[in-house]
């Protein structure tokens, strides 16, 4: 695809989210299809531990401006994103006690699955904890933050801008396909209301991520485009991967690795979350 125009690059952008949105759907389908006590126990517990992990990282991220001498309207912007991840962490947890003893971890090593220990001139660096475990106990998503900050340090700064607005709208997207779960019972129920807040919550992420990103596009980017565009179909595919994992493999590997493969080779159709987004975004005229 020859990206030519910022209008080529932003439908690009939503595209990739949009295809990975349709694939993660696919996936909350196997394990709806699926469910078990255990799963539910496993899966809750695991996005517990990341709404946990993502509360490190927006404390990481506050004390980092702070060391950069930055004022105090970044640092308030993260510590906003703290209360809100710290919310979203309260309301997963009080599920999981309708489910589980709080005097335990149901899930060994829930705080390890995304621990960070700090933040350095922008670069995110992941507790040790979490690269001890990761790779025996939750392999897919070890991967998928490995490989996803390891392309980060080697891009420019729009690129790392570009695959961090894929990394938070790929979680949205997984929000979205959680809420669709049919309340047969009080614990679906309370889930599909609990992602429906988050998600509501955090829509607004893709147009203020993407709108920037495709205004910043210049005709000399393309071949860096190209590349960034590469990367986060591979990142959407990995995705897919680590949520089967948080499920306990409701789909087979094979499955799993069909369905990621599809949003790699751009031939799995979207779903129009974040295209409806962005057409109800005031900023929707901009580019």
């Amino acid at each position: 695809m020859a990206l030519r125009t910022r209008e080529d690059v932003l439908n690009e952008f939503v595209r990739i989210l949009d295809q990975g949105t349709t694939a993660l759907k696919r996936v909350v389908e196997a394990y709806e299809a699926n469910r078990n006590p255990e799963r539910d126990v496993h899966w809750l517990s695991l996005q517990a531990g990341k709404e946990f992990g993502a509360i490190t990282l927006q404390h990481a991220r506050a004390n980092d401006l702070l060391a950069r001498g930055e004022g105090f309207g970044a640092v308030s912007e993260m510590c906003h994103a703290v209360e809100e991840e710290a919310e979203h962490y309260a309301a997963y947890v009080g599920v999981l006690k309708t489910l589980a003893d709080p005097g335990t971890q149901p899930v060994e090593g829930m705080y390890d699955y995304v621990r960070v220990k700090a933040v350095e001139n922008g670069r995110v660096i992941l507790h040790e904890d979490m690269l001890e475990r990761g790779p025996k106990q939750f392999p897919a998503n070890h991967r998928y933050f490995i490989e996803t900050l390891e392309a980060m340090e080697k891009l420019s700064p729009w690129g790392r801008q570009a695959v961090g607005a894929q990394f938070e709208g790929g979680a949205v997207g997984w929000h979205w396909a959680m809420s669709r779960l049919s309340p047969l019972d009080d614990y679906a129920a309370a889930v599909s209301e609990l992602e429906k807040m988050i998600a509501d919550d955090e829509i607004h992420h893709g147009p203020e991520g993407l709108r920037p990103l495709a205004d910043a596009y210049t005709e000399d980017m393309a071949d860096e485009a190209e590349e960034v565009f590469r990367l986060i179909r591979h990142f959407r595919y990995l995705e897919v991967l680590q949520r089967n994992e948080q499920f306990l493999y409701p789909m087979s590997d094979e499955e799993a690795e069909a369905l990621g493969r599809s949003i790699v080779d751009d031939t799995i159709e979207p779903t129009p979350l974040f295209a409806r987004a962005m057409a109800d975004s005031p900023a929707a005229a901009s580019v």
